[in-house]
């Protein structure tokens, strides 16, 4: 692959959040901007030690915000979810085609978030969340 023009002018990041046993909503900052620098998100991966089987009436839907949209996430949900979490393997959720989905400015945060529907527990584990910092 060409190296781009303008790759000087960027710098990757990678931030990595471990997350507690969850049984309700929660969302944490996992990242800011910093000043002077804007960044988009290229890739986020999320792993469970024990894992999390699918459910129609519990599941989790596990997603990293940027800019207050969501610019990845993964769903435990049986009927139109993305699968289950598989003990110890690493899932990679879709990262959101939409720019504003993906680019945050300096000073805003990027978020880890778990929206709880039933009563699942999601067993202690984490995520990745890699980018550019331009």
């Amino acid at each position: 692959m060409p190296r781009r023009q303008d790759l000087y002018l960027q710098q990757n990041f990678a931030v990595d959040y471990g997350h507690p046993s969850l049984t309700a909503n929660e969302t944490n900052d996992i990242y800011t901007v910093p000043s002077g620098r804007s960044a988009v998100i290229d890739r986020v991966l999320y792993v469970n030690p024990t894992g999390l089987a699918t459910s129609d009436t519990n599941y989790v839907v596990i997603s990293a915000i940027c800019n207050g949209q969501v610019a990845a996430s993964w769903s435990t949900k049986l009927t139109g979810g993305d699968g289950a979490l598989v003990a110890g393997t690493q899932v990679a959720p879709t990262v959101s085609g939409t720019a504003a989905n993906i680019n945050a400015a300096a000073g805003q945060k990027i978020q880890f978030e778990v929206t709880v529907t039933g009563t699942p527990t999601l067993p202690a584990g984490a995520i990745r969340v890699e980018g550019r910092l331009l």
